[in-house]
């Protein structure tokens, strides 16, 4: 199945930050023409005013398929979750500069927050964006996979 044209994309937009969640299906790897399993990109972004946010300058972070399960649990039982990416990892600069991706409960609030050392972006969750991220990533999944859904 082609799932180049399947646009599942989820933006959440607050007053001062906002992230848009896309799904990545399976794709060949360019070096080897082996798949690549899919999974989720999360893109933030701080607000340049009421209306604009700055996607060009916003991190981003990538959600594997296999890391996708352990947001769904957190949204599912209102757990925390806290996962570390090191864009070095292997090379004479790992350890350097990693990215955190957390989703945390603070009083009677959740987050989903991003930090790389350099930038620290947060932006709060409802409920029902926490129902619908967990209905777009549990429909989207098996794709990740290259299985029919």
């Amino acid at each position: 199945m082609n799932y180049e044209n399947l646009n599942t994309s989820y933006g959440i937009y607050r007053t001062k930050t906002a992230v848009r969640v896309s799904f990545i299906p399976i794709r060949k790897k360019k070096d080897t023409g082996y798949p690549a399993i899919g999974g989720y990109m999360f893109h933030f972004a701080n607000a340049i005013d009421d209306t604009s946010y700055d996607w060009q300058n916003g991190p981003k972070f990538f959600l594997s398929a296999n890391e996708a399960g352990d947001l769904i649990h957190a949204f599912t039982v209102g757990g925390d979750i806290k996962l570390y990416h090191d864009p070095y990892k292997g090379s004479e600069n790992e350890g350097t500069r990693g990215k955190n991706f957390s989703i945390v409960t603070s009083g009677d609030k959740r987050y989903l927050n991003y930090s790389d050392g350099e930038t620290k972006i947060g932006v709060s969750l409802s409920i029902n964006d926490e129902v619908i991220l967990s209905l777009i990533i549990s429909s989207t999944l098996p794709m990740c996979y290259g299985w029919s859904a």
